[in-house]
């Protein structure tokens, strides 16, 4: 979300996020959305409730709230980021920031298909043939995926399977007699 996006609360009427964030007194938290390249993202977090202005007038369905997220740097408090939420109502703040958290991964991983699945690759004229390259390319990221969490042993040998599961039972050679003599 833009900074300049208007957002409206009832105590102050419309306006624009980083306008918002600065004049109402949020309560920031500190706490992290999840460990990054570097160990945990560490920010200060705040909620307050808003409506978007020409969005639906009744608001948001019966159950969820509209909310502004704030995300303060820590160590630089005039740097914030700030995105919409469409939540349960109730939902608790850890929970909002958890998700919010995921966004690096899944941003992460169009990277790895686009460089890796040729997932922007594409030179197609009609939506089939798009929707069609697009669901290759993922499928493509799915399998290597898939593919190097299996083999992926961390450096260490895979254990030693246990005895007798894994063994091919012995087979007799080609003619050779087995079992005892008939008498």
């Amino acid at each position: 979300m833009l900074a300049d996006e208007t957002v409206a609360t009832p105590g102050t009427g419309q306006l624009r996020a980083d306008v918002l964030a600065k004049r109402v007194p949020l309560p920031f938290e500190r706490r992290s959305c999840g460990d990054g390249t570097k160990g945990e993202r560490r920010y200060d977090w705040a909620l307050a409730e808003v409506t978007w202005p020409g969005g639906d007038q009744d608001g948001p369905r019966r159950g969820f709230v509209h909310l502004l997220l704030v995300r303060r740097s820590i160590s630089d408090p005039s740097k914030s980021a700030y995105f919409a939420v469409h939540a349960r109502t109730g939902t608790p703040i850890t929970e909002i920031i958890r998700v919010m958290g995921l966004r690096w991964s899944i941003e992460d991983r169009f990277e790895t298909a686009k460089s890796d699945c040729g997932l922007a690759h594409y030179e197609v004229r009609t939506w089939d043939a798009w929707h069609r390259h697009i669901i290759l390319a993922m499928t493509a990221l799915a399998f290597l995926t898939i593919t190097a969490t299996r083999t992926d042993t961390g450096g260490e040998p895979p254990p030693p399977a246990p005895a007798g599961e894994d063994e091919e039972p012995e087979m007799p050679e080609k003619g050779a007699v087995t079992g005892s003599p008939a008498s």
